[in-house]
């Protein structure tokens, strides 16, 4: 079994021919890959597992009437004001 393919961030908004081929033979291979390099505070991903987790559990009459795009929106976001708050008074 081979690994999952990571790429980086910062080459593949460089357009590097080598996270570019890394990309395409992700995609046609694995159809996912790992993204690193970037400024996703890790806690945004536990919140998005633990909320991904809550919703699968439910039953289906239950999660078909939830509009589960506005519920991670209304979550996610006040965590994103507050690191970018944060950033800003570091650069003070």
């Amino acid at each position: 079994m081979s690994e999952i393919p990571k790429l980086s961030l910062k080459s593949l908004s460089k357009n590097d021919k080598e996270a570019i081929n890394i990309l395409s033979d992700a995609l046609s291979d694995h159809g996912f890959f790992v993204i690193t390099d970037h400024s996703i505070p890790h806690y945004l991903f536990d919140k998005a597992y633990e909320y991904s987790k809550k919703f699968f559990d439910l039953e289906v009459p239950i999660k078909i009437h939830i509009p589960l795009e506005k519920t991670l929106v209304q979550e996610v976001t006040p965590h994103l004001e507050k690191k970018q708050r944060l950033e800003r008074l570091s650069q003070i």
